[in-house]
């Protein structure tokens, strides 16, 4: 059993260990800490973002980045949602080493000193497309969008006498843009939400998307992210439609 009082030499233990591991289209980088209230931190290289954490462990991991290895009777089952939530996503993120989060543990890990290891996998950002406008419409025709974040729902509605004859663009990420000119995030994009929106809106006057179950069967494009739904259709006269068929 290890004394209560720790020793003094502990608390000039670098509490951050930085370590790229590869040079590849993916790099692992290794972040570290030994002391309660000390961060481990992680940083890509410029213009890379943490895509993954592909391993964690708070308690008594053993072994050197990025091969750790966890300690199954002193482990946090905590501690993976909290570093994706603060790191997925991003360039560099610093996870604080504290056992009221983590914890708590009990068992074996009473009276131990604890440390906190972690491996993000880090992958260069794709380049984001330019804007590129929509093609005019006839005078008959319009476009017309619809935005919404996460969770929460959007109503599409076409003007009097028109119905939605095509959905030109949508895209549920991290779109930007302008109605009705849009481009998709290649870093967090579904392609799931095309389907979904041309099912609910494709020959009706008005319609209404929310953050539908299929979205998450097939899939979040980047998790952790506040994400929105953004769609648009073009309207058309329904009159017309009725004249061609």
């Amino acid at each position: 059993m290890r004394s209560d009082n720790r020793p003094s030499f502990v608390f000039f233990v670098a509490a951050l260990v930085l370590l790229v591991v590869s040079a590849s289209a993916e790099t692992l980088v290794c972040g570290a800490s030994d002391i309660e209230g000390a961060s481990a931190s992680i940083v890509c290289p410029s213009d890379w973002v943490i895509v993954g954490i592909p391993f964690v462990s708070y308690g008594l991991p053993t072994g050197t980045c990025p091969n750790y290895v966890s300690e199954p009777v002193c482990e946090s089952h905590t501690v993976f949602g909290t570093v994706a939530s603060l790191c997925v996503g991003r360039n560099n993120c610093s996870v604080v080493q504290n056992a009221e989060k983590f914890g708590p543990l009990g068992g074996t890990c009473t009276k131990v000193y604890k440390r906190l290891r972690l491996v993000a996998q880090c992958a260069p950002l794709a380049p984001k497309p330019s804007i590129s406008p929509l093609p005019a419409l006839p005078p008959s025709h319009t476009y017309a969008c619809g935005t919404a974040p996460e969770w929460q729902q959007t109503t599409i509605t076409c003007p009097a006498g028109s119905v939605v004859v095509r959905i030109p663009f949508a895209s549920y990420g991290l779109p930007t843009g302008v109605c009705p000119n849009y481009a998709i995030d290649p870093n967090c994009h579904s392609t799931a939400i095309m389907h979904i929106a041309a099912s609910r809106c494709l020959g009706k006057k008005s319609c209404t998307i929310s953050h539908p179950s299929e979205l998450n069967i097939l899939g979040d494009p980047c998790y952790y992210l506040n994400k929105r739904i953004t769609v648009v259709v073009e309207c058309a006269p329904a009159s017309g439609l009725m004249a061609q068929m």
